[in-house]
């Protein structure tokens, strides 16, 4: 059995690729076909109802950076206590094998550097402390691999809602211009965690993995909303692109460029235009 912790917007997709073979938490009780899981009071929590040796994928409970500064406390105890007593239990009491869900954020700003899993970490906000903090308390622990995730770009992305819904009320789009990360598309988070299931041994020693796909998809978010806006034969003149507010870079690198030593020669690139195209296009119909 999979176990995927959360019903957030990616979800949907890991039930796609999983179909049967995959059990979702919920922070709602009575929650149809979910496990209540409550990390702020994660001692209640009956272990029975996981089997043992499962794979379990530990998606951030509180994934807004913004959220994690203004609510420090609250957060922490939510992404870093809760977490770290569920994660060492499941590990512990039901021989599971976690894969954790982390952040491209806790490299920093990499500038014109392109960091790999041995590059080090330099913390920027609440957010990735709290990703860090987790990932170095389980850097010696067999039965976990942390997954530094980048953008990982879908159709239910909130960026894509935005455009969508800007364009649907005749809005102007505002971009920020000097975002730069790794675009990942879905499927290649699909395809990464397929490859850990069914190949355990190959990553037995290996404690951190990048998920960010090739150096082609590292762009800024406005080069991205090009991308879609071409991919999907959208005509949209009314597009400011701007400068962020100093607020936005409390807790946000602006650039993140990234690769894996770990995924070398799987997956390198995957074209983003064919992927919008492919994937999202249907959306502005």
């Amino acid at each position: 059995m999979l176990l995927y912790t959360g019903l957030g917007s990616l979800s949907e997709y890991f039930k796609q690729e999983f179909a049967k073979d995959i059990v979702f938490t919920s922070s709602k009780q009575n929650k149809h076909n979910t496990i209540y899981l409550n990390l702020k009071n994660i001692d209640l929590f009956n272990y029975e109802q996981i089997p043992t040796n499962c794979t379990v994928l530990m998606a951030a409970a509180i994934s807004s950076p913004d959220y994690c500064e203004s609510s420090f406390k609250d957060a922490f105890t939510i992404d870093v206590i809760g977490t770290i007593k569920f994660i060492e239990d499941l590990i512990n009491k039901r021989s599971c094998r976690v894969l954790f869900f982390s952040s491209d954020v806790v490299y920093g700003d990499t500038g014109s550097v392109v960091a790999d899993e041995n590059s080090p970490v330099s913390i920027c906000g609440a957010y990735a402390l709290f990703k860090f903090t987790v990932e170095k308390y389980f850097k010696d622990c067999n039965n976990f691999i942390s997954l530094r995730l980048s953008y990982i770009l879908s159709r239910n992305d909130n960026f894509i809602k935005y455009i969508l819904n800007c364009i649907k009320n005749d809005r102007p789009i505002d971009v920020y211009k000097d975002f730069v990360r790794n675009i990942t598309p879905i499927n290649y988070l699909l395809e990464a965690i397929r490859e850990l299931i069914d190949n355990p041994e190959k990553y037995e020693k290996i404690n951190v993995i990048n998920i960010c796909g090739g150096l082609d998809n590292i762009i800024s978010r406005s080069e991205l909303l090009d991308t879609i806006l071409n991919a999907c034969k959208i005509k949209y003149d009314r597009i400011n692109y701007i400068e962020a507010p100093s607020s936005f870079w409390i807790c946000r690198p602006k650039v993140i460029r990234t690769k894996s030593s770990v995924f070398k020669n799987r997956h390198n690139n995957q074209d983003l235009f064919d992927f919008c195209y492919k994937n999202i296009s249907e959306l502005f119909c």
